[in-house]
């Protein structure tokens, strides 16, 4: 990347972010379904643990994609929001929409 440009080294910093607040903000999932299944495992309610799993594994399927979409369709907004200027807009966009892909999984 730092071969082509300083606009295109710095398109990295805003499009990292982004990325990075979106786990943040999500990771509230992980937490939730730890703590849920241990003290279903710890009760021996497999009933409880296989529920948590499925509900959990619908939430993050269902926010990951949502979230990829939304990226994918405001990803020039979103770093606007931030600061970005229309150049870095130009250059961080892809970025953020290649890396948006990943959210889902």
């Amino acid at each position: 990347v730092g071969r082509y440009s300083s606009t295109s080294l710095a398109a990295l910093g805003p499009s990292t972010a982004v990325f990075q607040i979106v786990f943040q903000l999500f990771s509230f999932l992980s937490i939730t379904t730890t703590g849920m299944v241990a003290r279903a495992c710890a009760g021996g309610d497999n009933s409880t643990v296989r529920r948590a799993l499925a509900n959990s594994t619908i939430l993050a399927v269902t926010f990951g994609g949502l979230t990829c979409l939304g990226l994918n369709l405001f990803a020039p907004a979103v770093l606007g929001a931030m600061g970005c200027s229309p150049d870095l807009v130009a250059a961080a966009t892809p970025y953020l929409r290649i890396r948006a892909m990943a959210i889902p999984a």
